[in-house]
């Protein structure tokens, strides 16, 4: 193989990955390590009442686990 073969699956992982963005509009709460990669990508977008009282209702939600990080996250 040389170093110039691109390897498919690794093309077809980075086009399947959800961007903050879009994690941003999904239904499912988010964690305090998401809101964090939302916010690094959104710059003072963040920062707009609609997205702060979201995280907040997100926040409620997950009670104590809000803060906890995953294993999954660790590696």
């Amino acid at each position: 193989m040389s170093v110039f073969d691109v390897d498919k699956t690794d093309s077809d992982s980075v086009s399947k990955a959800i961007t903050p963005e879009q994690q941003l509009h999904s239904t499912k709460p988010k964690t305090f390590q998401q809101w964090q990669n939302i916010r690094r990508s959104m710059g003072s977008k963040y920062y707009t009442p609609r997205v702060q009282s979201q995280m907040q209702k997100d926040a409620a939600a997950l009670g104590q686990s809000y803060f906890e990080k995953r294993k999954e996250e660790w590696e």
